[in-house]
């Protein structure tokens, strides 16, 4: 609904279960002390989301089996599963990959594109920690966050009339009271 980006999580693991439950760990903390540990000051109201949802849309890869099925059976939380080789189903979250590709496409080490035979492999170029490409990705999370203006975005009557503005974290506070 709002297009809060609402926690990720970067690390070395391929995907799994393991990397899915640090994602969702970091979903429902909240979100100043995790900035603060990375040396970045946000007020609670610049990333408001710290809750648990309702349901998830996933990927199925990590999300079918025993592990999300105690999350579903434990804390209710009602999993969806898209169809393989499905993107479209879930366009919101791709389009948010582009976006943040786009926007840390200028680091050193960047895949610019296929690799033709004969030239230098960009990744030896990389020259950032985890934590350091992690706190990038807080900025672009929050820039997206608090700055993605959503012309498009059709605000209904009472969110007109409460003077909402089409920003993710604008649309998300207005939804979360009403």
């Amino acid at each position: 609904f709002s297009r809060l980006i609402v926690g990720f999580y970067i690390g070395l693991e391929s995907p799994s279960w393991d990397a899915a439950t640090l994602a969702l760990i970091n979903m429902v903390t909240p979100k100043r002390a995790y900035c603060q540990a990375h040396g970045i000051e946000i007020t609670e109201a610049q990333w408001p989301s710290h809750h648990l949802p309702d349901q998830l849309l996933c990927d199925r890869g990590e999300m079918v089996g025993y592990n999300a099925s105690n999350l579903v059976k434990h804390l209710g939380v009602q999993i969806k599963n898209a169809p393989p080789y499905r993107a479209d189903w879930k366009g919101i979250v791709e389009r948010n990959f582009r976006l943040m590709n786009r926007e840390i496409h200028w680091l050193p080490g960047a895949v610019l594109g296929p690799k033709e035979r004969g030239t230098r492999d960009t990744r030896l170029d990389a020259a950032l920690t985890l934590s350091e490409f992690r706190a990038i990705m807080i900025w672009c999370i929050w820039e997206h966050n608090n700055y993605h203006r959503m012309p498009w975005f059709e605000l209904d009557e009472e969110m007109i009339r409460d003077r909402v503005l089409p920003f993710p974290v604008d649309l998300w506070r207005w939804g979360a009271q009403h």
